[in-house]
Formats: structure tokens, sequence, C-alpha cells
């Protein structure tokens, strides 16, 4: 069986939270098609859009991420968890340059 948003949601924001990263739910905003989460850490401040595996952003929450990414912030749609794991390592390796 499939994982649901929620399971994606739980493993991810877990694995967020024990390498650093605090992982903001967004459903304190009043916009439509916001992303779940606003994460900050390793001088980053990032995006993300939880999906069920398989699963795609409705046109609204494109748009919106087309939006934030024109500020310069990556919005990342994850629906799996090895995404995250990818996209910190990334991160991590762009911190240990900087030193």
């Amino acid at each position: 069986m499939a994982a649901s948003e929620s399971q994606i949601e739980k493993q991810v924001t877990t694995y967020l939270k024990k390498n650093g990263i605090w992982p903001v739910k967004m459903s304190l905003t009043s916009e439509n098609g916001f992303p779940d989460r606003l994460c900050i850490g390793y001088n980053n401040i990032f995006f993300i859009e939880l999906k069920a595996p398989g699963k795609k952003p409705r046109p609204l929450q494109k748009f919106i991420h087309d939006k934030i990414r024109q500020f310069g912030f990556d919005v990342l749609v994850i629906d799996e968890k090895q995404q995250i794991i990818d996209y910190i390592k990334t991160l991590k390796n762009d911190e240990s340059k900087k030193d």
C-alpha cells in the first residue's frame, strides 16, 4: 500500500528535525495554494509542498510555487522521503564549502 500524504509529511518532518531544520507548518496562512512547510536551516529558507506518492500540485499551487521561486526561494514538491534526504545533503555540502 502506498504511503498517504500525512505519512510522507511525518517522515519528512521527522527527518528535517533530526537534521537541525525547523519545518514550520504553514496552515497559519490564509493564502490558498501556499506550500505546506516553511523550512529554516543551514542558513537557508525553503518551502515544501508535500504530496502522496505520484500526486502533483494543483494549478493554484504551481502558480504560488512559481511566485515564491521568483523571490529566489526553493520550493520542493516532495512525494517520497528520499527527495528531502537528497536536498538536505546538497544544503550540507553547500554549507561545508563556505568554511
